[in-house]
């Protein structure tokens, strides 16, 4: 039995092996692991994924910590021993004894490094992937709707698909496709425009293989696609401090923080991402009405408040670590994200799609969106509308690193995308490159509002995203709503860094208030 274990370690390991060389950096997270207890780091690894069952994801977390650490022998033979265990049917029982074990022999100082290392490595794509299906529930355990893989790192909702029509397309569509109208199950006004999204609930036998288009008249494909699920972009953290500690910075360092304000005009910025804790004293202070928050999402689901709090903070938190950039903004927040796991979080295109509709009623001049995905023919055509209608959208880059594809709705022409620096100016290590980024920000060790009412350093392009944001809607403003001339002239305002020019790796160059073209 223990060599078919050891054989078992020694396959898995070669695919973590194979996985690690076209991470660049991923040494940097196995050095973040040397000297932690292998007990900790297995009892963190099994936490993460007992939820979901994924027991292909257990044993790569169970390989690196047995196999990728500095740990003594005998801890590597504890780990398998534990591999053992779970294999013969007798995991819960062992995770409670790991469980009682850790919390008399591991301190509080330990727990904290614990917290960082899942949180690197889900952003070094080093923890168990979701499950390829995922039951999305309430507080009552309820199944709101079902996440599915339908591709490797592509996930939708299970039998939806949605449509994006005018009026006029919505009559014809009625005419010429009769067989998919007894499917059609919500119909919703998308912003000012004469335009509607239209929800599909079809059998599984039309979900699979795209068979649902059989149905659909050849010109209305592209304006049909799945219910896509988009990421959260989700933050490496440091340790957390008491709100109003002001950071302390190198005085040689470029990209200091707190940040000055961009500029003092009354503007209007959307945003799309998790709730915000708005009883933050970061947002306590604010003059009533500047940060108003909808929700879109189900009412049976309670969003996360992490990310939306952090994202909102950096915008308009009043903190002396902070700054506000936009101390007379108003900002406009759609909830749209729902949790899927204790890490990760997601928003489905149909969500998304309802949340900018809003904001563009609201008449904000740009929309941050700090989430990223797969291709979506209807996500698109609707960014399309909303830019066409002068609003400018500006989305996170991605953490899947340097060598990953391109993500959306950031690779999209016309989206501004924007990756994350140190306050060196060097690259984030996990940033997404490619010749559609435009925008580099400072966003590693930001300091931002977290949802314990502290503040705490955070890094991700998701925080980078927002400085660039708020660049442009001051920009607009100067500019009388023009958002060509805005674009202009916030690249002249970059500071142009690594190959002269336009380049994939910081776009047009940084964007930061102690600097200067």
């Amino acid at each position: 039995m223990l060599v078919v274990v050891f054989a078992c370690i020694y396959a898995i390991g070669s695919y973590l092996n194979s996985r690690a060389q076209s991470l660049p950096e991923s040494s940097a997270v196995i050095e973040y692991q040397n000297g932690l207890p292998a007990e900790a780091i297995f009892e963190q690894v099994i936490e993460n994924t007992a939820s979901s069952g994924a027991r292909a994801g257990q044993a790569d977390g169970l390989v690196l910590a047995g196999q990728q650490t500095d740990t003594p022998t005998s801890s590597l033979e504890s780990v398998t021993e534990r591999l053992q265990s779970d294999l013969s049917g007798q995991q819960q029982s062992r995770r409670e004894e790991v469980q009682a074990q850790n919390s008399s022999s591991i301190s509080a100082v330990q727990q904290e490094p614990l917290q960082a290392l899942a949180q690197q490595s889900q952003a070094a794509g080093l923890l168990p992937p979701l499950p390829q299906r995922l039951e999305v529930t309430g507080p009552d355990g309820e199944t709101v709707y079902v996440e599915v893989e339908v591709a490797p790192g592509v996930r939708t909702i299970e039998r939806e698909w949605i449509m994006l029509v005018t009026e006029e397309q919505r009559q014809q569509l009625f005419i010429d496709a009769p067989e998919l109208l007894p499917y059609l199950s919500d119909s919703t006004e998308f912003g000012v425009l004469n335009a509607e999204v239209l929800t599909f609930v079809i059998p599984a036998s039309l979900d699979a293989d795209n068979a649902v288009l059989e149905l659909v008249p050849e010109n209305f494909r592209t304006l049909i696609d799945r219910n896509h699920v988009y990421q959260v972009q989700n933050l490496e953290e440091r340790a957390a401090t008491p709100a109003g500690t002001p950071s302390v910075v190198n005085e040689q360092v470029s990209l200091l923080t707190p940040m000055s304000a961009v500029c003092n005009e009354p503007v209007s910025i959307g945003m799309i991402d998790s709730a915000i804790h708005n009883g933050h004293a970061v947002f306590r202070d604010l003059v009533p009405g500047r940060l108003q928050i909808r929700r879109f999402l189900a009412p049976e689901l309670i969003s996360p408040l992490g990310h939306g709090t952090a994202v909102a903070s950096v915008l308009i938190g009043e903190d002396p670590a902070l700054g506000p950039l936009l101390p007379n903004a108003n900002v406009y927040s759609a909830t749209a994200v729902h949790g899927q796991d204790r890490y990760r979080q997601g928003a489905t295109a149909l969500n998304l799609m309802r949340a900018l509709g809003w904001l563009m009623e609201q008449k904000v001049s740009v929309i941050n969106i700090s989430l990223t995905g797969p291709e979506n023919r209807v996500l698109k055509q609707a960014l399309d509308l909303a830019m066409e209608s002068g609003v400018a959208v500006v989305a996170a880059a991605g953490n899947h690193g340097a060598h990953a594809p391109p993500v959306f709705p950031a690779a999209y022409p016309g989206v501004t995308a924007v990756t994350a620096v140190d306050r060196q100016g060097g690259i984030y290590r996990w940033a997404n490159q490619g010749e559609h980024i435009d925008y580099a920000a400072l966003g590693v060790d930001l300091p931002v509002a977290r949802d314990d009412g502290r503040i705490g350093s955070q890094s991700g392009t998701s925080l980078a995203s927002p400085i660039v944001a708020a660049y442009l809607a001051c920009e607009a403003a100067q500019s009388s709503g023009n958002i060509q001339l805005a674009q202009r002239q916030l690249q002249a305002r970059s500071k142009d860094v690594g190959e002269p020019g336009h380049d994939s790796i910081f776009g047009y160059g940084i964007l930061h208030p102690t600097i200067r073209n």
